[in-house]
Order: C-alpha cells, then sequence, then structure tokens
C-alpha cells in the first residue's frame, strides 16, 4: 500500500512542476522560490562551531539587550513574508535556529 501511495504522490509533484513549469517565467519564478525566502537552518559544523562570516561574533558570550533581541524578533517574523522575489531579483535569508 506504501508503495502505491508514494508512487502516486511522486506521479502528482511530476505534474505539478509540469504545470509550474508551463507558466511564464515571471509566474513561475514566483511560485517556485515563494518558499526558499526564509528559512532556519543550523549553522554549526560537526564540531559545532559557527561557520559563517561572523563566527566570531556569534560565539562571544555576551547577550545583547533585551530590547535588541525583541525588535530582532519583530524583524524576523516580518522578513518572512516581506522579501522580494521577483523573476528579476530575490532576496534569501536563513537564520540559525540555535543562536536566536
Amino acid at each position: 500500500m506504501q508503495a502505491v501511495e508514494k508512487a502516486q504522490k511522486k506521479s502528482r509533484k511530476k505534474t505539478y512542476y509540469k504545470d509550474i513549469l508551463a507558466l511564464s517565467l515571471t509566474e513561475s519564478y514566483r511560485i517556485l522560490l515563494k518558499d526558499l525566502r526564509f528559512d532556519y537552518m543550523n549553522m554549526k559544523n560537526e564540531s559545532f562551531k559557527y561557520v559563517h562570516h561572523y563566527a566570531s561574533t556569534a560565539m562571544s558570550k555576551t547577550n545583547p539587550p533585551a530590547t535588541k533581541m525583541v525588535r530582532l524578533a519583530q524583524e524576523l517574523a516580518d522578513l518572512s513574508n516581506s522579501l522580494p522575489y521577483e523573476h528579476t531579483h530575490v532576496l534569501c535569508v536563513a537564520v540559525s535556529y540555535t543562536h536566536l
């Protein structure tokens, strides 16, 4: 039974992408990139060290002021829906879920 369900799901997914790719570039780009604009991820490697440009800042033990953290949380909530994703430009943001 699971094999049949998997095959049906795979078939629906192929049909879904075929339908999207039949649209204009502008429309298909917006549909395909909509959910990729903002995401949370783990930015630590296997040895639990941050691997990005601001790693030294992230590793510091200083706690930012509470007002700054509240403002940052508000900005992150707004970013998930307000980042541009047109066929001429797109802005994608990834945030470390372990360091928020």
